[in-house]
């Protein structure tokens, strides 16, 4: 964690609140030029190990390589996500970058961390909302511990 995300007496301080959960997360490799995020076409399934309004980090990203982990890396490509929140049927959708990772062992990386870009305002306000039931306690047991999925 960098210094900035720290204060004195030890808690983070973010631009935005970073919830740790686990959460079913579909993602895939994109080119720039994709515009569409819901046009999922082969997601591959892992766990978030948290997420805020700017970003989620990710455990064990199967099927990254080095050569895809680099491009990713250096900005030259990015990833499609479909995030499933509990007590929603249709998952959200929207592009991320890579903003840091462990180098893949093989074709996974063991932790990644992503930013999203160009979310929908039905994004942000389902996502903020999640995140703040969260974080106020109001989620059930169920939204705390993630989807079970």
């Amino acid at each position: 964690m960098s210094e900035e995300a720290r204060v004195a007496d030890g808690r983070e301080r973010r631009r935005f609140p970073r919830v740790s959960l686990e959460l079913k997360v579909g993602y895939e490799l994109a080119h720039w030029k994709e515009d569409d995020p819901a046009a999922v076409h082969h997601p591959v399934y892992v766990r978030t190990r948290d997420v805020s309004l700017g970003g989620v980090g990710l455990a064990d990203v199967i099927h990254i390589d080095r050569h895809a982990f680099h491009q990713l890396l250096t900005g030259k490509r990015k990833v499609r996500l479909e995030i499933h929140l509990p007590g929603r049927e249709e998952p959200l959708y929207c592009f991320a970058r890579l903003v840091w990772g462990h180098e893949p062992e093989g074709d996974v990386v063991r932790r990644a961390g992503f930013a999203f870009i160009d979310v929908s305002p039905l994004f942000f306000h389902e996502l903020s909302s999640f995140i703040e039931a969260h974080l106020s306690g109001k989620a059930s047991h169920g939204e705390r511990q993630g989807s079970g999925e």
